[in-house]
């Protein structure tokens, strides 16, 4: 049999064909190419490859005989005279790899024709935008099947020395105490933000957002990018109020009253541009699901470079219509949903939750307090619980009661509501 070169069916044939007939004459040949039963559009293929990787992983021997009579009833057209024929005609070993590669191809190619019909289906069907764009990613995605690849340490040992002589891939957080005990917003980590309402944690999040996305505008590529903000308990208007008292130095409260002075109006002036710049994009949707969240997150990174997901907050993300399960494993769906966007789109996630309202009151809270599901804690790879301190409301007890990747602390920061913000103890005097 001669190489094959073009694509078209009969070389699809010609290539399963090779592929199967190889392996006949060395059964090593499952172990060294990533090809599995389905890839095979003939179901004799399909049949003997099967055959052939059972009776490699039973330690049995492999020839067209072993074979057919290995084989499981029902298939027609295979006898040991076309068996045969393939050990016959089969390609040299050499060539496996590139018949391999070819049936792959035509394997791709048929399950993009099969999603194609599905897709159309689900238009037809009148399925909602945002599930069905999803859907259609997930179908596209899965057309293109994951190769096992080896991960020997002395493969990547060297990359790793590389990645030793570089700044870590972290982004600041506005605070110095909290950068000293998490280190940063870590790409493809999950952090649970939990408190009380009315705590801080909406502040902490905007203000999170804000600085990642400023980063971002005055071109750190390193710590920065466009932010997704999910925020389902206020309007756009309501954030973007928040936005501009703690970037513009404007009392809050003379923004909610449209009582702004004359200076209130000179500051929001001199400062419109940056805010402007800011590549922050906010969903206010507050019937927001996790299949809008990653839309969202998708299309904001098809702006440029992503910089962070915020979710404001896990508990008020609604079920799919129709959805009977508790709302314990609904929000441990959700959970694990935007764990694995984080990791997918290799991104910090910020998730707001709030905390159980049994809760002691006047105690600082603990991982466990996390209202509707343990698996916000088991998913997060930090978990920052804010508590206003008893004895002084204008400071933040911010308690770290996990970190998967360094210590667990408690630090303090101020509360500035007026501003919408939280800085460090430092900025106490100004």
């Amino acid at each position: 049999m001669s190489t094959i070169t073009e694509w078209d069916q009969t070389t699809s044939t010609e290539a399963e064909h090779g592929l199967v007939g190889i392996a006949l004459h060395d059964a090593n040949i499952v172990d060294e190419v990533s090809i599995e039963p389905a890839d095979f559009h003939d179901p004799r293929c399909e049949a003997v490859w099967a055959t052939i990787a059972q009776l490699r992983g039973q330690g049995g021997h492999v020839d067209p005989v072993t074979v057919h009579a290995n084989l499981r009833t029902g298939i027609r057209g295979i006898d040991l005279l076309w068996l045969g024929d393939l050990v016959i005609n089969a390609p040299v070993a050499a060539l496996a790899e590139h018949y391999a590669r070819l049936v792959v191809e035509a394997a791709t190619l048929r399950r993009l024709a099969a999603t194609a019909t599905r897709i159309q289906q689900m238009v037809r069907d009148k399925v909602p935008g945002p599930d069905a764009i999803e859907m259609a990613r997930a179908e596209i995605d899965a057309c293109v099947r994951a190769v096992a690849t080896t991960g020997f340490v002395a493969d990547h040992f060297g990359d790793m020395l590389d990645a030793l002589e570089e700044e870590p891939d972290l982004i600041p957080t506005p605070w110095a105490d909290l950068n000293h005990i998490i280190g940063g917003w870590r790409p493809g980590a999950l952090y649970v933000i939990g408190a009380r309402p009315a705590a801080g944690k909406t502040m902490m999040s905007t203000q999170a957002a804000v600085e990642i996305a400023r980063a971002a505008a005055v071109g750190i590529a390193r710590t920065g990018g466009a932010v997704a903000l999910n925020n389902l308990e206020m309007s756009r208007q309501e954030v973007m109020f928040r936005i501009t008292a703690q970037m513009a130095g404007v009392h809050l409260g003379r923004i909610l009253d449209r009582k702004l002075t004359d200076d209130d109006w000179a500051r929001i002036t001199k400062c419109a541009p940056a805010i402007s710049a800011l590549p922050l994009s906010i969903d206010d949707n507050p019937r927001a699901r996790p299949v809008d969240v990653k839309a969202h997150a998708r299309t904001v990174a098809r702006t440029g470079t992503l910089g962070a997901i915020i979710v404001d907050y896990v508990q008020l993300m609604s079920a799919a219509p129709g959805d009977k399960r508790p709302r314990q494993e609904v929000v441990a769906e959700f959970s694990r949903d935007l764990k694995i966007l984080a990791k997918e789109l290799h991104v910090p996630v910020l998730a707001l939750a709030q905390l159980n309202r049994e809760s002691a009151r006047g105690a600082a809270p603990v991982v466990a307090d996390l209202r509707e599901s343990g698996s916000l804690e088991q998913d997060a790879d930090v978990v920052l619980l804010l508590h206003i301190d008893p004895e002084d409301e204008t400071e933040l007890n911010v308690g770290v009661g996990k970190n998967r990747h360094g210590p667990t602390g408690t630090l303090k920061l101020v509360r500035r509501g007026h501003l919408a913000r939280l800085d460090d103890l430092a900025w106490r005097a100004h």
